[in-house]
Formats: C-alpha cells, structure tokens, sequence
C-alpha cells in the first residue's frame, strides 16, 4: 500500500450485533489507500473477537485495544495513531457508502480543503426505514450558499445550525495537530465542541452533497438511547466551553446573539 490517504478511526464498545455492517463498508471502500483504525474501548461483549477475524483479512484493519474510557478518549488516541493525510469518523454500530471516503478526499484533494461534509441518512433499525428528509442532517441549511469553497465567514447566520456530528467529515489532519484540536473527554455532547473548533479554524471548507453516511436509530444500548442523569450539567459545561472557544477565535460578538 502506498501513501496512507484517510485515517478511519472506529472507536468499538459493545456493538457486535452491527459490528459487521460497519467492518464490510469501510473494507470495501473504492478508495484502496486507507486505514482503518479500531480502538477497542474495553468491550465486553464479542466484538474485540469480530475485529480480530477482519484484521486478519484486511492487513489495513489496525487495532488499539484501551481500559473503556468512553468516547472522546477512543476517538483522541485513535488520532494520536493516525498517519493519513486526512481524518475521518465513523461509530462502530453505523455503516457508510461504498464512495463515501473516495468522494470526501477528492473533494478535499481537488479544492484544497481543510474539512469535506456530506449528507446522513437516518436508518431506524427497529422499522428499517431510511429518513433523508430531516434538514438538520441533509444539509438544508445551505441550500442557498452559492459558493463551492467556504468557510464561516460565510455562514455566520446559520453556523449554529449546522449539523455538528463527527462522523460525516474528512478533515486535514494538520488542521486538528496545529490547532491543537480534540474531543473533550467525559461529556456528552462532545461534538459540538470538536465542531465548533474544527469549523471556525478551517479557511477551506466544502460540501459533497450526497448522503454518504448511515446514522443507525434506535439501537437499544446506544449513548442517545440511554438517558443520563447528568445530561443537562453536561449541556451547561459544553455551552460554556463553546463561548470560550468563540472568544479565542475573536467572534464572540457575531454569534453571541444568533
């Protein structure tokens, strides 16, 4: 394998049940020069067995086993062992487009990018059904953005609605290195934070306006299954946290009123 293109961190806890949906859609991605790195967060169930049989066939399939830690932390060592020039997500109870990583690197190839966003379909796995119509995840809110290459000078009025999820994005790994970004570990919500830092510090930013990402629904067991207790004192820190961070980008005052 020549040149490692895109990093595919796969954090894994407890999702054997749809482990294989996720392993067979990143395996046979059409684009060749990728690795695939699965960080056990200290499972229980089968899934460390599963990830070993598909490491076996894929020598691409690289595996960090850690003490469960939860997700932030996977994702962040899961960076820290990356050698791609770029960086993507995807949960281990998710399953992706066979283009989906070819199409977000070409985009960001072609133009230069920093960050690449695509579309998500939301699969129900309780009915089967794919939804494509919630704005939120189809991307509607730049329906009327007449520019290829952006960034968030350009979007202020609807930054905040942006669709704030890790996983359907590519980005440059030495934008997340130089800006010394990652995810805030033990809290929930830590998307936006991640987000938020990754958006307003890109200078080149695309859309690939496809539905390349499939977001699973209700699973049982999943974190937005479950309630938490501590869900709204996690809500409260990361509020906190993202007026800091618009603070340090010298935006505060745009965006302190949308």
């Amino acid at each position: 394998m020549g040149d490692i293109k895109v990093s595919i961190v796969v954090p894994v806890y407890n999702t054997s049940k749809y482990f294989a949906d996720c392993m067979d859609s990143l395996i046979n991605q059409s684009l060749g020069d990728i690795e695939i790195i699965c960080i056990n967060d200290g499972s229980t169930d089968n899934s460390l067995e599963i990830l070993e049989e598909y490491a076996k066939k894929d020598s691409r399939v690289k595996i960090f086993t850690i003490k469960n830690s939860g997700l932030s932390l996977a994702r962040n060592y899961g960076i820290e062992q990356s050698r791609g020039k770029y960086i993507g997500f995807v949960d281990s109870d998710d399953y992706v487009d066979e283009y989906m990583f070819e199409k977000l690197y070409i985009s960001c190839k072609n133009n230069d990018l920093d960050l690449a966003i695509c579309k998500i379909s939301l699969f129900d796995d309780e009915t089967g059904e794919i939804n494509n119509n919630l704005n939120y995840y189809n991307l509607g809110v730049f329906k009327d953005l007449n520019k290829e290459v952006f960034n968030s000078d350009d979007t202020t009025q609807f930054t905040c609605n942006i669709v704030v999820n890790a996983y359907n994005k590519l980005y440059r790994k030495s934008l997340l290195e130089d800006n010394s970004i990652e995810f805030p570990p033990y809290l929930i919500f830590e998307d936006e934070i991640f987000f938020i830092k990754t958006y307003l510090n890109s200078k080149r930013i695309s859309i690939v306006n496809e539905f390349l990402y499939y977001y699973r629904l209700n699973r049982e067991g999943s974190i937005t299954y479950l309630e938490k207790e501590n869900d709204y004192v996690d809500m409260v820190e990361i509020y906190k946290r993202e007026r800091e961070i618009f603070k340090e980008a010298n935006k505060y005052s745009e965006y302190k009123y949308l």
